[in-house]
């Protein structure tokens, strides 16, 4: 009889088996995207100034951070004048908001025109499936 294979070994052999994965695609990409002989999405993320990049990033992040504390705060502050202690799971579609401007702002300062064209489309497909897939009130 075979003997049963435990959870740790288990997650060890798929944990093994999605790095191994991931280096397979990240060095195709790599590949491809080096020997591609056209404009791709590879090409431009290389011509993005990556350290700029970042510093935009990480300012609009605290600012939005900022931004979504002041909100959440004076909306519970008018309500009841406390805060509970599932402040960031009641919240959550006001916190998404606002990483998603984050993202998006961030994409739109310091990204290549090209690029934003291409993440704006991602963005309206990803809507007009999302739109098509929500049930219908009735």
């Amino acid at each position: 009889m075979m003997k049963k294979i435990s959870k740790f070994t288990t997650l060890l052999i798929a944990f093994v088996l999605l790095v191994l994965l991931t280096a397979i695609y990240i060095f195709m990409w790599l590949f491809f995207g080096e020997t591609a002989g056209q404009s791709t999405l590879f090409a431009l993320l290389k011509s993005v100034d990556w350290p700029y990049f970042g510093v935009i990033f990480g300012s609009t992040t605290v600012y939005f951070l900022l931004l979504d504390l002041l909100s959440v705060f004076l909306v519970k502050h008018l309500r009841k004048g406390t805060l509970s202690g599932n402040f960031w799971t009641r919240y959550r579609r006001v916190h998404l908001t606002y990483l998603l401007l984050t993202i998006f702002l961030t994409i739109a300062i310091s990204a290549p025109s090209s690029l934003m064209n291409t993440f704006t489309a991602i963005v309206s497909i990803s809507v007009l499936v999302s739109n098509f897939t929500k049930p219908v009130d009735k």
